[in-house]
């Protein structure tokens, strides 16, 4: 049958390659009903449909963006709080208690060019500098303290 006939069906006159897609169906299924042609033919379809509706909808709906944090393991016998090196000092909200491992410096997503610790970078540019609860300084990071990196506070005697 040419693709480019057209033939009548329950529905109506069709032609062209809806013709041919339908014989080839037939000829694979081995049959000539065209209920049980157009039967599968539509789950077909609606699965398609389904799949490209998915597909569509991921893209309108970014995952999560990764987060980044620098991994702070604090061996010593105090609560520590942090302070990046940023004009006058900038207090660091993080607090990573006693003989526990915290995240500081957390971010979500990369952190931007306007973030004042980081300025759009991976490792800091800055002093990052550990306290104790007394407001002591314990322990200081020179620039280069990056995301996802572990700092051991505290690990052996004379290291930070």
């Amino acid at each position: 049958m040419s693709a480019t006939r057209s033939i009548g069906t329950p529905h109506g006159r069709i032609g062209g390659w809806p013709v041919f897609a339908a014989c080839v169906m037939m000829v694979r299924m081995r049959t000539t009903r065209w209920s049980e042609v157009c039967r599968r033919a539509g789950a077909a379809l609606f699965l398609g449909v389904v799949t490209a509706t998915v597909i569509i909808a991921c893209d309108f709906f970014p995952s999560d963006p990764a987060s980044y944090a620098v991994i702070l393991d604090n061996r010593t016998s105090s609560d520590l709080h942090f302070k990046a090196e940023v004009d006058e000092g900038l207090n660091l909200l993080e607090t990573v208690p006693a003989h526990h491992k915290g995240h500081i410096l957390y971010r979500l997503g990369p952190p931007p060019k306007s973030d004042r610790i980081m300025r759009g970078s991976m490792c800091t540019p800055v002093d990052i500098v550990a306290y104790d609860a007394n407001n002591v300084e314990v322990a200081r990071h020179p620039p280069g303290l990056c995301m996802r990196e572990t700092w051991v506070i505290g690990a052996a005697p004379g290291t930070s």
